[in-house]
């Protein structure tokens, strides 16, 4: 990406300058993709690109099946463990999947064998027991291989694993990944091979359930055998890798271990999380990120301590611009804001600070936020919402904005659980808008605007939806340093004095389900004003993530 100029944005606010406000900001789903700050502006802009990720928690079962080649050949082919290597690192980089079974099938000879099976039958079954799986994976390694290739043999009990799971699991939905791993060619379809019979059993195991089937070649050079494996995986729906063109690559990076449906992006924010929404129309420095502005926080000090009534309601205690918890190890400063000059309830016998979610609010914050007339984007989640924030969904309406974010735009208890308040209009802009372009609802034309551009592009190989982004203001404020303790103990909102901490997140759904609750994708990074140059790391497959799962009040 070329290297984009800044223009230095100057403005006088009361007690916090903005240190350099525009930069060009661009997406791509790449591994280099930065975002460069500099301090002029630049004509030319960045048109990134970012796509739906489809994540690796599932909201339904996944079964992985491995079907494994064990004929003789592989006494040459395979002599430094190709197959246990591979498989037991992908077990081993997803085995704290709580929504994953495994199962192991090997082949030679003229019959496959199902190394987890229920014991009575030999029917082969799938387990979520490491222990049992990775004892699977070692005897892959210590059995002798030996005999021929028998390809119909391992297909059949493929599908034979299948249909047996759906019939044993009916109230289940799962996905199965199937990945088959050969150094030759199949010897139990006739000779000449019977190639319509090949894809006829692929199709059938394709059928049979929701699977995709990718397949690996790792013998010696051979056409043939390669081009074989590779039509067997266009016909089931997966991906194919041949080592002696790929190189000996980890199977996640082959098959990306997804369920195979495509996903859509509902909404792509970035936020200054150090600027906030001023009580005087502007937005200015937020040092400990809590939605009050500093010099709010330092005027509010001067005016209180005249005001028994909100002594009282504080405890006799000040609001510390660099220190998110003031009053409280449990509630943030705003939240207490609230209390001091309404008279709000706060949940103040709350003593869980966790953030299952990932929303910026944690298990007593979510309980403050409250409507009496919860509203989300289907009648099916307004069924289901409750009259506080759900703590295992980040976005509790459905409208696409983080549950804090929402609350730290507008200082609204009931923001994040009404989904027509987007609709709302201050001095003619809608409230998405507001959102979008980090403006303050109480007078929009104060502060420069966000000028992010979103808009869908096309769909990738993958089948996911991709869209680009385009921004080119972002300003930056002068801010007092802050630890991980001053910031309710959130990593990566503790920052350096004159430093901004930048969030970038992303919400998508599944396609079938867009207006379901879906996943969450985020990264906090920091901007110095000292350095001329920064970049920000828009690798979005490296963000954290959550996925909204069963615990939510609206079910994926």
């Amino acid at each position: 990406m070329k290297q984009l100029r800044l223009k230095r944005f100057r403005a006088r606010f009361a007690s916090a300058a903005l240190i350099s406000a525009v930069t060009i900001l661009g997406f791509q789903n790449c591994d280099q993709t930065r975002l460069v700050l500099n301090t002029e502006l630049a004509s030319a802009k960045s048109d990134g690109e970012i796509c739906a990720v489809v994540p690796t928690t599932f909201a339904n079962p996944t079964k992985v099946l491995f079907v494994v080649d064990k004929s003789g050949s592989n006494l040459t082919t395979d002599t430094n463990q190709f197959r246990v290597r591979t498989i037991s690192t992908f077990f081993q980089k997803h085995v704290q999947n709580p929504m994953v079974k495994w199962g192991v099938v090997v082949f030679s000879g003229a019959a496959s064998e199902g190394y987890i099976n229920n014991g009575s039958t030999q029917q082969p079954t799938f387990s979520a027991d490491p222990t049992r799986v990775q004892a699977a994976i070692a005897r892959i390694g210590t059995d002798p291989d030996f005999g021929a290739t028998p390809y119909r043999s391992a297909l059949s009990m493929a599908r034979a694993a299948v249909t047996f799971d759906i019939t044993a699991n009916a109230n289940e939905i799962s996905s199965y990944v199937i990945v088959l791993l050969s150094d030759g060619t199949p010897t139990d379809y006739g000779t000449p091979i019977d190639e319509m019979a090949i894809d006829t059993d692929v199709q059938n195991l394709k059928t049979a359930g929701r699977v995709s089937l990718s397949t690996v070649y790792y013998g010696p050079v051979d056409p043939a055998a390669s081009g074989r494996l590779m039509r067997m995986s266009a016909l089931g729906g997966g991906q194919f890798l041949d080592t002696n063109i790929d190189g000996q690559i980890p199977i996640d990076s082959l098959i990306g271990f997804s369920t195979a449906e495509p996903w859509v992006i509902k909404n792509i924010v970035v936020t200054n999380m150090n600027g906030a929404p001023c009580d005087d129309g502007t937005i200015d420095a937020d040092s400990d990120a809590d939605s009050l502005c500093d010099k709010d926080e330092i005027r509010y000090n001067a005016e209180f301590r005249n005001d028994p009534v909100k002594m009282q309601r504080l405890g006799g205690r000040l609001f510390d611009p660099s220190n998110r918890n003031s009053f409280s190890t449990y509630l943030n400063d705003s939240l207490w804001y609230k209390f001091a000059v309404f008279g709000e309830a706060l949940p103040l016998n709350c003593t869980d600070a966790s953030d299952p979610d990932r929303d910026l609010l944690n298990n007593c914050e979510e309980q403050y936020m409250r409507s009496s007339t919860p509203v989300g984007p289907t009648q099916r989640w307004t069924d289901a919402m409750g009259t506080d924030a759900d703590p295992f969904n980040f976005d509790s309406d459905g409208d696409g904005y983080l549950d804090w974010f929402e609350y730290a735009m507008t200082r609204n208890k009931s923001s994040g659980l009404d989904h027509n308040n987007i609709n709302q209009l201050y001095l003619g802009l809608r409230l998405d808008t507001i959102f979008q372009q980090h403006r303050n609802w109480r007078n929009p034309a104060s502060s420069p605007a966000y000028d992010g551009e979103f808009k869908f592009s096309r769909v990738n190989a993958s089948g996911q939806n991709c869209y680009t982004y385009k921004q080119t203001v972002l300003p930056l404020y002068r801010t007092a340093a802050v630890a991980n303790s001053q910031v309710s103990g959130i990593s990566g909102l503790e920052h350096a004095a004159n430093e901004n901490v930048v969030m970038v997140y992303f919400l998508q759904s599944p396609e079938r389900d867009p207006n379901g609750p879906g996943e969450l994708r985020y990264s906090f990074q920091r901007v110095s004003q000292s350095s001329n140059q920064v970049r920000l790391n828009l690798s979005i497959d490296q963000y954290s993530s959550y996925r909204v799962g069963q615990e939510s009040r609206v079910k994926p």
